[in-house]
């Protein structure tokens, strides 16, 4: 059985006994080679790695060993007579110090050569008669032999308790003792010469053996060469890693030192979105292109671009200079009111609108001092204050009739109120504060964003809430100050907060006159449990909620609208349902019918002809359906619905008055008026939207768009990014597309989905990234201008024959993974 088929230990305890053995280098090589090709057949088990690593620390210490034997351990060499014909037979001797004959050589090690020049290798001589005198040595050898010695005696025996000497090798050698010993073997008759006795005392003195200093030599010279193999592979590391170093680290670019200053100064400086410095400042930029923005409180974000030219070889480069001058952020007044709807507002004497659905709103006061009326029948109320850019709203004073005024001006992390009346207890989302009156006090640990004001104590205790930003601004809260039970004046109010414009507002089943504007609406409520729910076509109707309204305190209740897909191939939406039935196979749907003569159906998404739904609910399975209502005077309405197993789910089908759809005009729009206003994201005064293809605007297109663009991300490695908007979209392969880079503008026109230029224009406005735009939607013709200083400069005016522009839609084309940034968006119909 070869070895190969023995446990890996065995064949291993065998490998070393055989490195004992072993009398040359050349012998210790198959077992090396051995030894590597076990522990790689093994190489997840411990135990065999640990018994090779000893093995081979074993054949290391033998192969040293045989150096040393090789370098020391040469003896004289002899001239030996042939042998006699036939060997004495062995006998027994008296005790005295003999070598006996050496064994057979190994099988792994060749047969010495016919000793005609030189004699084998001998251990140390017992004392006998001198032997004659041997030829001269090729290399250094002990002192010389006596000149003359007697005929060699025949072979000795073997005395008892004597050893046998290693097997005679072509080299040195074995020590006799010590780990490398050759255990002994029974005496065998002799293959050689007789062995050969050193001279008798009082004769010669046999070579004293050399000293063994070669060994501590090579040990010397080999400590000193693993050094240098040491120290050259560390050089090499080194180098190597310098190297690396020198790859990964980018070589020196040579900037441009950009100094940037803003009006006013303090603004914080980005780079490429990347926070720099707060101006005035200067910043080292390399050649390329650059868009830089300041932002600093209480002011709207400026930005511009700038192209860093590659400075001239061994010139200095001469500094760049950006300025940009920061327009003060817009500061509205709010007034929320309770029980004085109608009141006539006066702003600096001067009639600025009335109070309706308990709010009225500026959404920008000059600076300077002002002072504002509130009339109302048996109530009124007035304030004063003073307004500067960035600093917050300074009150002056408060008073009123029938009624409490609350002042709050808040700017960032700062604000203070002022009352009509007291002083009264003032908490802040539930921390006690000073007490309030018309002098006013500051709120400590104010922050922007939803608080609860309480001013008062007991019954007549007035709590507010409300969402406050971080932008200047004051909001006048008024309430009745009667204590007692509940008037026509002493109401609670109502926020309801949706996010979306224009949504439709029920409270305990009843529709209120107006809809929410600016994501909210403000409702004078009596106290008591209310019943709220709210609706906006296109988009999914939230469950119902209800809370508690106490007088004189707002009772605030927040909704999430999500848009319904409705693109082609995309899946209804599912509309928020109910808790659904445990157990149940069918989904409910319940209806809201209004009018009560309404005509609604229902059909599957699978099913050509609708079914007529004959009461408010039916139980349907699981699918995609779509609800239409229709009656006579009334706008159509149509819904999508989810139906789910066990799902009780609410669909709101109230008919609008098709006069009052009809009545409706066009009226200006903003950001709130995308079809999905959700996939756009505020960015301090920017607006971002990542991806999307393409994004419309949901109101007629007829009209002037002016906005600012900046391209955030887009393009690719070998194309530079543009920014894509379009008119007249009909479907995703017919409408006029635009776009512009930071060089060219292209208007193309896609029928049938393929892109034609139709104009490309080099607009010279190469150092900036963000780009104002105005754009016209007739009938008959679309024109497209671009700001430039304080003009507007014309790119494109497109008009066709027989097309009307204003029938399709407007909106930007956001293709893959690029992202665009707009500001001072606006429409305005016509």
């Amino acid at each position: 059985m070869g070895d190969e088929n023995l446990n890996p230990l065995e064949e291993l305890k065998r490998l070393d006994q055989q490195v004992g053995l072993v009398a040359s280098l050349e012998g210790l090589k198959p077992i090396y080679y051995r030894l590597d090709e076990i522990a790689k057949q093994h190489a997840n088990d411990f135990e065999v790695q640990l018994v090779v690593g000893d093995i081979k620390q074993h054949l290391v210490n033998r192969g040293t060993k045989l150096k040393e034997q090789q370098a020391t351990g040469t003896a004289p060499k002899v001239v030996i007579p042939p042998p006699p014909p036939q060997a004495p037979p062995i006998t027994t001797a008296p005790p005295t110090k003999t070598i006996a004959q050496p064994p057979p050589p190994l099988p792994s090690t060749p047969a010495p050569p016919p000793l005609a020049a030189a004699p084998p290798t001998l251990p140390p001589f017992s004392t006998k008669p001198p032997f004659p005198t041997p030829p001269p040595m090729p290399s250094a050898a002990p002192p010389p032999m006596p000149s003359a010695a007697p005929p060699l005696p025949p072979p000795t025996p073997i005395s008892s308790g004597q050893f046998s000497p290693p097997p005679i090798l072509p080299t040195s050698a074995f020590p006799s003792t010590g780990p490398q010993a050759v255990p002994p073997h029974p005496p065998v008759p002799p293959v050689g010469p007789p062995p050969m006795q050193a001279p008798p005392s009082g004769q010669t003195k046999p070579p004293a053996p050399q000293k063994p200093v070669a060994w501590k030599k090579a040990l010397l010279f080999g400590a000193i060469l693993g050094l240098i193999v040491a120290l050259g592979g560390i050089a090499f590391l080194v180098n190597m890693a310098r190297k690396r170093n020198k790859l990964a680290t980018p070589p020196a670019v040579a900037t441009v030192e950009v100094q940037v200053a803003t009006t006013p100064p303090g603004a914080a400086i980005k780079v490429n979105g990347e926070d720099k410095c707060t101006s005035p400042c200067s910043v080292p930029l390399p050649s390329g292109d650059y868009q830089i923005t300041a932002s600093l409180p209480g002011y709207e974000p400026g930005a511009n671009g700038v192209t860093v030219p590659v400075p001239a070889p061994g010139a200095p480069a001469a500094p760049l200079a950006v300025n940009l001058t920061l327009e003060p952020s817009p500061q509205p007044m709010r007034i929320l009111a309770e029980g004085i709807d109608g009141g006539l507002v006066t702003v600096d004497d001067q009639p600025a609108g009335a109070v309706q659905d308990g709010q009225f709103v500026i959404d920008n006061v000059a600076p300077g001092q002002h002072t504002v009326k509130i009339a109302a029948k048996g109530a009124e109320a007035s304030f004063s204050f003073e307004t500067a850019a960035a600093r917050v709203p300074n009150i002056t004073g408060a008073t009123a009739k029938n009624l409490l005024a609350i002042v709050v001006a808040s700017f960032g992390t700062t604000a203070r109120v002022a009352t009509s009346a007291g002083p009264l207890k003032l908490t802040l989302n539930g921390q006690p504060q000073g007490d309030v009156s018309p002098g006013g006090v500051d709120l400590q640990g104010f922050q922007p964003g939803s608080a609860e004001i309480a001013v008062g104590e007991g019954p007549n205790q007035k709590t507010l809430q409300d969402t406050f930003a971080s932008a200047p601004a004051l909001t006048v809260f008024l309430r009745s100050d009667k204590p007692a039970p509940p008037a026509p004046g002493d109401l609670g109010t109502l926020l309801v907060v949706t996010g979306e414009d224009d949504v439709r507002v029920f409270v305990n089943n009843k529709e209120q006159k107006k809809h929410t504007a600016r994501g909210q609406l403000s409702i004078p409520s009596p106290p008591g449990k209310a019943s709220v729910r709210v609706f906006k076509d296109g988009f999914t109707t939230p469950a119902t909620q209800n809370v508690d309204v106490q007088k004189g305190a707002s009772a605030r209740v927040e909704f999430q609208l999500s848009k319904i897909d409705t693109g082609a191939g995309a899946k209804p939406a599912p509309i928020t349902p109910p808790p659904p039935v445990p157990g149940a196979v069918n989904g409910t749907v319940h209806v809201t019918r209004s009018p009560g003569g309404a005509t609604i159906t229902y059909k599957r998404d699978s099913e050509a002809q609708p079914h007529q739904l004959s009461g408010n609910q039916v139980d349907l399975p699981p699918g995609s359906y779509v609800f239409t209502s229709k009656a006579p005077g009334f706008a159509d309405r149509t819904l999508p619905v989810q139906v789910t197993a066990g799902n009780q789910i609410v669909v709101d089908l109230t008919l609008a008055s098709a006069k009052a759809v009809v009545a409706a005009g066009p009226r200006a729009g903003g950001m709130a008026d995308w079809e999905d206003p959700s996939g756009w994201t505020r960015d301090g005064e920017s607006w971002v939207h990542k991806g999307g293809n393409f994004v419309p605007y949901k109101l007629p297109a007829k009209g002037t768009y002016e906005f600012t663009v900046q391209l955030l991300k887009g393009g690719g490695l070998f194309r530079g990014g543009h920014i894509r908007w379009y008119v007249d979209f009909v479907d995703a392969k017919n409408y006029g597309l635009f776009e512009i880079d930071k060089k060219t503008f292209w208007a193309k026109e896609v029928t049938n989905g393929k892109s034609k230029d139709r104009e490309k224009t080099q607009h010279g406005l190469e150092n900036q990234k963000a780009f104002t735009i105005r754009v016209d939607v007739s009938p008959d013709h679309v024109v497209h201008r671009l700001k430039t200083g304080d003009t507007w400069l014309t790119l494109d005016s497109w008009t066709e024959p027989g097309r009307i522009f204003s029938d399709g839609k407007f909106g930007f084309y956001i293709p893959g993974s690029d992202e665009i940034a707009i500001s001072d968006f606006k429409f305005t119909p016509k």
